[in-house]
């Protein structure tokens, strides 16, 4: 599998980065190491080609029950693997930076891949392993579904669009454009329901696209309001009793502490994280609610759930609920919520960073790890039992994608949060955060925003990564000081993150967009250079000098300004709009429209 592979694994002994630092092999020791739960990230590693961001549910039992498909997005391959045998039946390898992510098996016995990198999905035979189509889709394909009615494959986007395709072969029969920060699809009998990522929605439209019912997942507000919020629905399932299970977050906005420990976590006495995991069931039938549990203890970064198999309610499993967890003592791999039996039970000890869960139906759990990459079958304890045993753990591949900076990146702090918590897979999770009651400041996007753009945060706070990740990861995050080689591996992850792909837009729009931003809007005054920003902290009238945003990627991540006072572009031009802000003011309703074209592009 090493062919697969066009990054190279380097290990870094002390400081032998662009720093020019002195060596030294001995692996850096936390500056805080009593604090509980803080990770250990060993020696530090940087790869030539930076692993992808986290996205988890790569991994499917088959409908017989006899395989588990797994996707792996670092590597580029597609494990089928034989439960009886515990042996990888076939790997199908893929292309450089397909980045295989969410899967979906037909009544035909073909499987289903959305390529998250190349902006397709991959067919291939579950009987023999072939590679059978690659269909293009649109520019950030997310997740699947298969409509046994119809015999089709639904595709939802981040970008938007819902795109069915014939299961058996071929183009796309439909494409409808539903709004941005789609991301996993369910399809019970005749309806579809499709979840949105930053925003925790979730929506019930009509085959031709329209939205019927807009529910958020329960214990918060929508992002924008004070008090509790919800943000970052990770994954949505549907289970066998017609319920939509969704694991996602609730944020504590109102009132968020910059002292030491302020984020949470941090120890005894300390408050509670300013994020929170939650777990929610939404009836298919009226898409009313049913709060499972409001926080699920020390999971960071549920990135996956399984729901149980059927007859639950006479005592099989739980549904489980997988973190992203390496490296963090505190935080356990995955947990149990509902009823059930094996409630009571002890996760397994395993070792890696699980990014997908599967229950089979007879209880045995299934966890694909990142990194090693490894797939562990788990057999449930039981009630009374001390903890859940491990079966059998396949190798998926011997070649590693440890990177450090990843790792800081996904890993519980030692806070009970993560970077990722708030920067869900690079990006941002919409949210207004109230720092210290008085200065609303929005999440931003780190896709393609990090490299040369100094000083960070909105009121330009910290001049280097080195002076963020001091006061913010190892202050506020309750984290350890990181040593100058973690930190270079950091910078280096982050500054690789790529921009999001941005859908088609009408050229001719697009370009007449351009010249105003360039010349009568006077966007370009302080909106310029490869990131389009030029680094300057500048008071817009808007109350306070602020950092000048890049405009990289800027249509995908809503609302905007930064007290999220615009919910589109549009409203940055009309109701958010100062006169002191570039010159909009006297633009027509037709130049405002080109001009959001040509943004949406970036």
């Amino acid at each position: 599998m090493k062919d697969l592979i066009v990054a190279r694994r380097r290990r870094l002994a002390l400081g032998v980065f662009a720093l020019g630092l002195a060596c030294n092999a001995a692996p850096p020791v936390p500056a805080n190491p009593a604090l509980p739960g803080a990770p250990d990230f060993g020696t530090t590693t940087i790869q030539d080609v930076a692993p992808p961001a986290l996205s988890g549910g790569t991994m499917l039992l088959s409908r017989d029950g006899k395989t588990v498909i797994a996707s792996d997005p670092d590597r580029d391959f597609v494990s089928l693997v034989d439960i009886a045998s515990a042996a990888i039946r076939v790997q199908v390898a893929l292309s450089p930076h397909d980045e295989p992510g969410r899967l979906v098996e037909d009544s035909g016995g073909q499987v289903h891949v959305a390529l998250r990198g190349a902006g397709e999905v991959a067919t291939i035979s579950l009987a023999s392993g072939q590679l059978l189509e690659r269909q293009p889709v649109c520019a950030q394909p997310r997740g699947v579904a298969y409509d046994s009615t119809n015999d089709q494959v639904l595709v939802a986007c981040a970008t938007g669009e819902l795109v069915t395709l014939p299961a058996a072969s071929g183009a796309a029969v439909q494409v409808v454009t539903i709004e941005p920060g789609l991301r996993d699809v369910v399809i019970d009998g005749d309806s579809i329901f499709v979840s949105k990522f930053r925003t925790a929605e979730i929506l019930a439209l009509t085959r031709s696209g329209d939205i019927t019912q807009r529910v958020f997942l329960p214990g918060g507000a929508p992002a924008g309001a004070t008090g509790d919020s919800v943000a970052l629905a990770w994954r949505m399932r549907l289970t066998t009793d017609h319920y939509l299970l969704a694991a996602y977050q609730i944020d504590s906005v109102s009132f968020v502490p910059t002292t030491p420990g302020g984020y949470g976590g941090g120890g005894v006495g300390s408050p509670p994280p300013i994020v929170r995991t939650a777990v929610a069931a939404v009836s298919t039938a009226n898409m009313t609610t049913q709060q499972m549990m409001a926080s699920v203890d020390q999971i960071v970064l549920p990135v996956d759930i399984a729901p149980p198999p059927a007859g639950t309610a006479s005592g099989n499993p739980a549904t489980l609920v997988a973190a992203a967890n390496w490296k963090s003592p505190a935080t356990p791999p995955y947990a149990s919520v509902g009823t059930g039996a094996g409630q009571g039970s002890d996760p397994a000890p395993v070792e890696g960073q699980i990014i997908a869960a599967e229950i089979g139906p007879d209880g045995t759990i299934f966890l694909q790890s990142r990194e090693p990459a490894r797939l562990y079958v788990i057999a449930r304890g039981g009630a009374g039992a001390a903890a859940d045993t491990i079966v059998n753990t396949i190798g998926l591949s011997d070649v590693s994608r440890e990177d450090t900076g990843h790792t800081i990146f996904h890993t519980n702090s030692g806070g009970s949060l993560a970077c990722a918590s708030c920067h869900g897979e690079g990006g941002d999770d919409a949210q207004t955060w109230n720092f210290n009651g008085t200065k609303p400041r929005r999440t931003p996007s780190l896709l393609g925003t990090v490299k040369g753009t100094e000083p960070y945060h909105w009121d330009a706070d910290f001049a280097d990564l080195q002076a963020l990740a001091h006061e913010v990861y190892t202050g506020r995050m309750s984290g350890p000081e990181l040593a100058s080689d973690q930190l270079a591996a950091l910078r280096g992850w982050l500054e690789q993150l790529p921009a999001p792909k941005r859908p088609a837009v009408d050229p001719a729009a697009r370009a007449r967009g351009e010249t105003l931003f360039l010349g009568k809007g006077a966007c370009a005054t302080c909106h310029s250079g490869p990131s389009y920003t030029n680094n300057a902290t500048v008071d817009v009238g808007t109350g306070a000098a602020l950092q000048v945003p890049p405009l990289v990627g800027v249509g995908a991540r809503s609302p905007f300004m930064h007290a999220g006072c615009a919910a589109t572009l549009t409203e940055r031009f009309t109701t958010c709009a100062t006169s002191a802000h570039g010159s909009t003011a006297n633009l027509t309703t037709s130049e405002v429209s080109d001009l959001v074209t040509f943004l949406n592009s970036l």
